[in-house]
C-alpha cells in the first residue's frame, strides 16, 4: 500500500511520535467518508520503546494501523488535560497514571453498598480515563494501552499489558510490563504537535469540503497560539 503521507517527530531514544497515510484498504465501504481518508499507521516511543509494535499470527508489527483521524481528534481536543492534568479524580493509588487507573478501576466494597456514591465514583473515574488514555480514541482498532497525563513539572507517559474485549489470541504487544517515562514538557509538545498538525492537512488537501476535518484544523491552529512553549514554561513555574 503506497504511503502518502508520513512524519516522525521527536527522539525515539525519548518520546517520538509517528504517523502515516495510505489509502483506505476497504476503498471507504461502510464507515464516514471523512474517517476513510485517515487510514494509516502510528508509532509511540517512550523511554527508547515502541509501544505499538506487536505480534499478530506470529509476526512482528512495529506499527498500530487503522483509521487515525479520532485519533487526531482526540490529541487535539485533549491537548489541556494532557499537559496539565494530573490526580485521579478517586485518588492516586500508584506512582504511575497507568497503574492508578488499574488499581482504582473498581470501587470498593464500602463504595459499592451506596449505588449513587458508586455511580459517581464510576463516572468520575472514566470522564478521567477518556480524557487521557489513548485507548478512548481507538473507534474498534487495536490500541496500546497508554496514558498520558501531567506529573509536577514533567510529561508523564505511562503503560501496561492489559487486554481489551475483541481482542484477538494472536494478537499481543511487544510490551509485556507496565512501565513508565516522564519527560520536559516541550519534548512532548514538540512532535506532537508537529505530527497532529501535518495530519490536520493531509486530512484537508483528501477532503477539501469536509466540515469535520476543517473543524479540527480551526483546533489544532488554536492550539498554536494557546499552548507555546512560553506559556507551558510559566504555567509549569519553569520559566527562564
Amino acid at each position: 500500500m503506497p504511503i502518502q503521507w508520513e512524519k516522525l517527530a521527536g527522539d525515539t531514544s525519548r518520546f517520538a511520535i509517528k504517523m502515516s497515510f495510505s489509502p483506505d484498504p476497504d476503498d471507504g465501504q461502510g464507515i464516514d467518508p471523512d474517517v476513510s481518508v485517515s487510514w494509516g499507521a502510528f508509532q509511540l516511543w517512550a523511554g527508547g520503546k515502541n509501544l505499538c509494535a506487536h505480534r499478530e499470527q506470529g509476526e512482528r508489527t512495529e506499527y498500530v494501523h487503522w483509521y487515525l483521524l479520532p485519533l487526531v481528534e482526540w490529541f487535539t481536543c485533549h491537548w489541556d488535560p494532557l499537559l496539565h492534568e494530573e490526580h485521579l479524580p478517586v485518588g492516586d493509588a500508584a506512582d504511575t497514571a497507568w497503574a492508578s487507573l488499574h488499581e482504582t478501576r473498581f470501587p470498593p466494597p464500602a463504595i459499592e453498598m451506596k449505588e449513587e456514591r458508586a455511580d459517581e465514583r464510576e463516572c468520575a473515574w472514566q470522564s478521567w480515563w477518556n480524557r487521557h488514555a489513548i485507548r478512548a480514541a481507538r473507534e474498534g482498532g487495536l490500541f496500546p494501552d497508554v496514558v498520558l497525563r501531567r506529573s509536577g513539572n514533567e510529561i508523564e507517559v505511562s503503560w501496561g499489558d492489559s487486554r481489551i474485549q475483541g481482542m484477538p489470541s494472536h494478537f499481543a504487544f511487544d510490551v509485556a510490563e507496565a512501565g513508565c517515562a516522564r519527560f520536559r514538557p516541550r519534548e512532548v509538545t514538540e512532535p506532537l504537535y508537529g505530527v497532529v498538525s501535518g495530519a490536520g492537512k493531509y486530512f484537508e488537501s483528501r477532503a477539501p469540503a469536509s466540515e469535520r476535518i476543517r473543524a479540527l484544523n480551526r483546533d489544532i491552529q488554536a492550539l498554536r497560539t494557546r499552548h507555546t512553549e512560553r506559556r507551558i514554561e510559566r504555567s509549569l513555574g519553569l520559566e527562564r
